[in-house]
Formats: structure tokens, C-alpha cells, sequence
């Protein structure tokens, strides 16, 4: 690391070791009062949220309208998301990337924080919404 420091070289990482650089190293170095600078798809680091589309629902129970009983389910579909910063994608796409992925994962150019107890939260949250 000295000579790196003292070449003037770029310092270069791939996921699995940028993990314990970015929660481990970069702390400290930040203590010690090193500038380190990052790319700007580093700068501000996000988190996966569950987000919800709702759209007009193909299956309208016409008896039960007849009948008054009328409830969000007969009026609407919903679509569970993934919301990562700007983009939302399915939960198939999200399980897909999250598989074998270190703490970061890529999507679009920005990278996004995961983890085992996040994903493991999503998962059920998505599991319990799609039984109800």
C-alpha cells in the first residue's frame, strides 16, 4: 500500500474485496484524515426498498360489485417492486443479482448495498404480500 501511495497508482478493487475496503477500510482511512476519493457512483450508497405499483384491475368480480362488496383486491393489481435509488425492478431480477453477490451489486452503472438480512427481509416481506 506504501509504494501505491508513494507511486502515485491507482488503487483498483473487484466486489468481493471492495466489500471490507468501503465498511472496514475507508472508515479508518477517513479518521486518519486521508482524502480518498471515490467515483461518483460510490459517493452516495443506497439501500433496496420494497415499492408497490398499483394498476386498474383486469379481474373486476362484477357479481360481487352487484352485490356491494367491493374491497382493494377486486379494484386493483398489484405489482411488488424493488426499488434500488431510480430504478425498480422485479423481484425475480433483484434475486437474480443478489445470488452469490458480495455486499454490492450493479445495477445501471451504481453500485447498491445488500446483505444476507436485508435480502432475507425483502424476501419474506414480498412472500407474505404475494400469499395475502
Amino acid at each position: 500500500m506504501n509504494n501505491l501511495i508513494n507511486d502515485g497508482e491507482i488503487l483498483t478493487f473487484d466486489l468481493n474485496f471492495f466489500d471490507e475496503f468501503y465498511f472496514e477500510i475507508l472508515p479508518n482511512l477517513k479518521i486518519l484524515n486521508f482524502k480518498v476519493q471515490l467515483p461518483k457512483t460510490l459517493e452516495e450508497v443506497t439501500i433496496p426498498k420494497i415499492s408497490m405499483d398499483l394498476k386498474p384491475s383486469k379481474k373486476l368480480n362484477k357479481t360481487k360489485m352487484k352485490e356491494g362488496i367491493l374491497n382493494l383486491e377486486n379494484l386493483v393489481d398489484f405489482d411488488w417492486k424493488i426499488a434500488m435509488g431510480d430504478n425498480k425492478i422485479s423481484f425475480n431480477e433483484f434475486k437474480r443479482l443478489v445470488k452469490g453477490s458480495p455486499s454490492f451489486i450493479r445495477l445501471n452503472n451504481k453500485l447498491y448495498r445488500i446483505n444476507e438480512k436485508e435480502t432475507d427481509i425483502i424476501s419474506k416481506k414480498i412472500k407474505k404480500c404475494l400469499i395475502n
